[in-house]
């Protein structure tokens, strides 16, 4: 070829190659640039659309803000959001970004087929609003997914990864006619309200806000169904979770598994199971080692109605602040009502064996209840539970067996009442009418009370609770009780009435109210019936003070009848009284007590704040059936009476309780037929009052079978145990009276007899305790009166007791034919003995009758006596001690008879007969008395033979110490001085020393040797 013609081929080529290259070179770089401008700048509109639609055929509504090339992803959406917008309360996921995956093959054929999308950090938010709390949003963060579009409209979900709620989920699934997606309408059933997911899911989010995980927990879904039949969708779930704290508790692990919606018979309904396991759970209700939850469902999933639930629940190792249960199960079942298909009826049994804890014990406890109520909700419309168990024990006591069943029903018409003051528990149960009863049988309290069965029934009609029954058979007696409580006020009002045996159930008691029932016996219990209105602690007061609180409140009316019975040993025939509590104060109106003597009554009423107390009484009754009232040492005072016939007795008692000081009584006392200290008496009557431990007695009058004795005023001192009087008449026996004051006065007025009761006048105050304090005066008058040997026909005069002393003026008295004045004082201080001092005078007394009562032997004395003796000092105990003076006159008597004075009788009756038994014309003395010694200088006898002078002593016990001097017919009449002047040289012959006894005088010649008194013994015996 030649060289231009290659030369021309070699530049064709060239040029040929130069335009591919630029050819290839400008295709590359409008490739590079379309590229670039996808990448950059996104895809045109054209293909958006294209795409969009092409998702939304496949059932995905995809909204982005651009969609553009990446070189490594294919086509990415950017801030993407699927949902509707024309629901701005429904779901919506945002993505970050959307990887669409296209189908090459497709591609090449230039169609747009979406083969899988792959979602980044996607955000899942469901608005869950609510009228009247704040609103709240489920919320399902960094979701990270791959959503497989695969031929035959089937989606496949793989590796999808989310945070939710503080746990990490991972679901995978598979949906066939998954298009159908977009024509899904979740319409609320008839009978389910309005936003019912919604509240429910609120729930569930704030359940999980309480929830602290030490690591997140894994939740696994695997999900599978057809998309044009949602209900054959089926679902797997698996959570596992280990330590967690909640608000309700904590546990250490967690495993749930589940079975959602798996195909039964039918098309509709699904079955599905749930699974779960926790262990070592702690909650504020209890702790349990270990619990497994087995839920079996079958229910359609465009119903909220279950076609049947059944629930077994497994607990071991339970300890709960109310006991320890080895194992217990619950086991439930739930189906449509056959009342109402649009209600559900559960049935729920919990058996838990033995149950133990402090307070008490439970062989087996099998509890079962029957519910009706609406799916969404498990308050029942209707309920019935029965609970049985047997052999139940605590520390009060236990029972053979226990029955509690009952029937509620919710009434539509009620609303809640908690705004007017019903608390939070109560107000639950207020839309419920509840009816129930219980039964126990041998129920033993405290090891002591028995009761052979204890029945109970009531009903609940808010705001009214009221146990329409309460029976217990206990001791072959009965108690039968009904109560009503209103809770919204707390007013509690009770009725009951009972026969059993008190004593029986007092380790039941309070120690106060035992002590208090002790002081009660019976044959037969007496039969009680109370009503009671209290008002209760408000029942948020956990620790109410019930003295503070309720018992201001308290109400309480009854009464009461018994038979034969003991009070503190005082035994009684019969009692009968209502009897009322209020405002702190006890009152018995009408309190009738019977006895073998008599009836007695009294209205009574005691403020226990103040203690006061205040009685009304009026009756017949032995003072002695009081005595042991006053335990074992009761007051002498009963030993002073013996009573035939029972007092009567109307009056008042009040005072406080505690304090005998302001112990206080006013009222009229009578008596017949009853002894006092020994001493008989008829009758008697006053008007009696006592106040600051000082009783008072007025118009007294004191009767003994004739004799009485009347007062104005009688007053007793417990203080100082003094009796006073104030014009006190008696014409008793005064030894009955001296008697019945008490020994001591006895003693000291036993000398002093009347024969016959006199009339006394008594004025002042008596110490019955020893008689040792006192100021009494006596105004006596009467007789016969004897003291000593003396024996008066009458005598009068006043007597003054003043302490230890006596002291007795104007003493006037028929003397033997004459008078007797005298006064007298005697000190009493020392026991058994008076110290006495007297002053008195005689006038004209017969010595013949006087000597008769003093001495013993018979004689003939006569005489008119007349004199006076003072004694200045003497003991009654002690005859030597006597001292004073005094004078004794003597006319018309006759001595002789009297040894002492008779001695010169015999001589002068030898010398002439008679002459020495010759009246005695006079006989005149005085004398001192000094240690009970009488000593007289100046004592002379006159008769017609003879005038004796006699100087000397003699003392109490007869001895006689004295000379005596005779003058022969000193007194003979007419000569008689002339004789005695012829005859003075010769008295010394008759001057004789006198010794010996009254009774057996020695005489003795004072001037007279003894060789020559041998004459005078001759001229004796001639």
């Amino acid at each position: 070829m030649p060289p231009i013609a290659q030369r021309g081929l070699r530049q064709r080529v060239r040029r040929c190659f130069r335009w591919c290259r630029v050819t290839v070179l400008f295709f590359l770089f409008l490739l590079l640039g379309a590229l670039a401008y996808l990448n950059c700048v996104g895809l045109p509109e054209f293909l958006k659309a294209r795409l969009v639609a092409e998702l939304r055929a496949r059932g995905v509504v995809l909204q982005f803000s651009r969609m553009r090339l990446r070189w490594y992803h294919g086509l990415v959406a950017e801030n993407v959001s699927l949902g509707r917008a024309d629901d701005p309360s429904g779901p919506h996921l945002s993505l970050a970004e959307a990887d669409l995956q296209l189908d090459r093959a497709a591609l090449h054929r230039l169609q747009f087929h979406v083969r899988s999308l792959v979602l980044h950090d996607g955000r899942l938010v469901l608005p869950l609003p609510s009228a009247d709390e704040p609103p709240e949003r489920f919320v399902m963060a960094h979701i990270m997914t791959e959503l497989h579009l695969l031929p035959g409209d089937r989606w496949e979900l793989d590796h999808f990864q989310a945070a939710c709620l503080g746990a990490r989920i991972n679901v995978s699934g598979t949906l066939t006619n998954a298009s159908a997606v977009q024509d899904w309408q979740f319409r609320r059933a008839a009978n389910q309200p309005a936003g019912q997911w919604q509240t429910q899911l609120r729930q569930t989010v704030r359940v999980a806000r309480q929830l602290r995980f030490k690591q997140p927990p894994e939740i696994l879904f695997t999900l599978r169904g057809d998309a044009r039949q949602p209900a054959s969708i089926t679902a797997d779930v698996r959570i596992d979770a280990g330590k967690a704290d909640t608000t309700w508790g904590r546990f250490d692990k967690l495993q749930l598994m589940a079975q959602l919606n798996r195909r039964s018979g039918t098309n509709e309904i699904g079955e599905s199971e749930l699974r779960l396991q926790l262990d070592d759970a702690h909650t504020p209700w209890g702790h349990a080692k270990l619990s497994r939850l087995y839920v079996n469902w079958a229910q359609a999933v465009t119903d909220p109605m279950p076609a049947e639930a059944k629930l077994d629940w497994d607990f071991w190792d339970v300890v709960t602040p109310w006991g320890e249960i080895p194992r217990a199960r619950f086991v439930g079942r739930a189906h449509p009502s056959p009342d109402d298909p649009l209600l559900l009826r559960t049935e729920l049994m919990l058996d838990s064996g033995f149950f133990q804890s402090e307070w008490f014990n439970l062989k087996t406890n099998h509890f079962t209840a029957q519910l009706t109520h609406r799916p969404w909700s498990l308050l029942p419309l209707r309920a019935d539970w029965q609970w049985a168990v047997d052999r139940p024990e605590s520390r009060w006591g236990s029972a053979q067996h226990l029955e509690f069943n009952g029937h509620a029903a919710r009434d539509p018409t009620k609303v809640s009442q908690r705004a007017n003051g019903l608390s939070a528990w109560w107000a639950a149960l207020d839309p419920y009418d509840v009816d129930w009863e219980s039964r126990m049988e041998r129920v033993v309290l405290t090891n002591v009370v028995v009761l052979d069965r204890l029945t109970l029934a009531g009903k609940w009609r808010s705001p009214q609770l009221a146990i329409e029954k309460l029976h217990a058979d206990l001791y072959d007696h009965q108690l039968d009780a009904t109560a009503q409580i209103h809770v919204a006020t707390r007013e509690t009002r009770a009725q009951g009435d009972f026969d059993f045996d008190l004593h029986k159930i007092e380790s039941l008691l309070t120690p106060h109210t035992r002590h208090w029932l002790s002081q009660f016996t019976w044959t037969e219990p007496p039969r009680v019936g109370t009503q009671v209105r209290i008002i209760l602690p408000a029942w948020t007061n956990t620790h109410p003070d019930w003295r503070a609180e309720v018992l201001p409140t308290l109400q309480l009316e009854g009464g009461f009848k018994a038979g034969p019975g003991e009070f503190r040993g005082v035994p009684i025939s019969s009692a009968q009284s209502h009897f009322s509590f209020s405002n702190f104060v006890w009152r018995l109106p009408d309190f009738v007590g019977t006895r073998p003597e008599g009836r007695f009554e009294f209205a009574y009423a005691s403020d226990t704040r103040k203690r006061d107390y205040h009685f009304q009484v009026r009756g017949q009754l032995d003072p002695q059936a009081l005595k042991p009232l006053f335990g074992e040492t009761p007051p002498r005072v009963f030993d002073y009476f013996q009573f035939h016939e029972p007092p009567s007795v109307e009056g008042e008692i009040q005072g406080q309780w505690g304090d005998p000081e302001k112990l206080a009584f006013a009222g009229q006392l009578s008596a017949t037929n009853f002894v006092f200290r020994e001493v008989p008496i008829s009758d008697l009557s006053a008007v009696v009052s006592f106040t600051n431990r000082f009783l008072t007695a007025t118009e007294v009058l004191i009767g003994s079978g004739g004799p009485q004795v009347s007062a104005s005023g009688v007053g007793y001192d417990l203080a100082t145990q003094t009796v006073s009087m104030t014009n006190a008449i008696s014409t008793m026996d005064p030894k009955l009276v001296t008697h019945a004051i008490g020994p001591q006065v006895e003693r000291v007025l036993s000398p002093y007899t009347f024969v016959a009761p006199p009339t006394a006048l008594v004025n002042g105050w008596v110490e019955v305790r020893r008689g040792k304090q006192s100021d009494l005066r006596f105004d006596l008058s009467g007789g016969p009166f004897t003291f000593w040997k003396f024996i008066v026909p009458h005598i009068s005069g006043a007597v003054r007791w003043a302490n230890e002393t006596v002291a007795i003026t104007n003493l006037q008295a028929d003397f033997y034919r004459g008078k007797l004045a005298a006064d007298m004082y005697f000190d009493c201080t020392a026991p058994r003995a008076a110290d006495f001092n007297l002053r008195a005078a005689v006038a004209n007394a017969d010595l013949h009758q006087l000597m008769n009562d003093v001495s013993l032997r018979t004689n003939r004395l006569e005489g008119i006596l007349t004199g006076d003796l003072t004694i200045t000092k003497a003991n009654s105990a002690d005859w030597e001690s006597w001292n004073g003076f005094g004078q004794a006159q003597l006319s018309d008597g006759f001595l002789w008879d009297m040894p002492l004075f008779g001695i010169f009788s015999s001589v002068l009756n030898a010398v002439t007969p008679g002459l020495g038994n010759s009246p005695v014309s006079g006989v005149r003395a005085t004398f001192t008395i000094t240690n009970s010694v009488i000593h007289t200088d100046d004592m002379e006898i006159r008769s017609p033979a003879m005038r004796l002078a006699y100087r000397g002593t003699i003392d109490f016990k007869g001895r006689v110490d004295a000379r005596v001097e005779a003058r022969l017919l000193r007194d003979a009449w007419v000569i008689g001085p002339m004789i005695s002047l012829v005859f003075a040289p010769l008295t010394k012959l008759f001057e004789y020393k006198v010794t010996g006894t009254f009774h057996e005088p020695q005489k003795e010649p004072l001037y007279i040797p003894k060789p020559f008194l041998f004459t005078f013994h001759t001229l004796r015996t001639l």
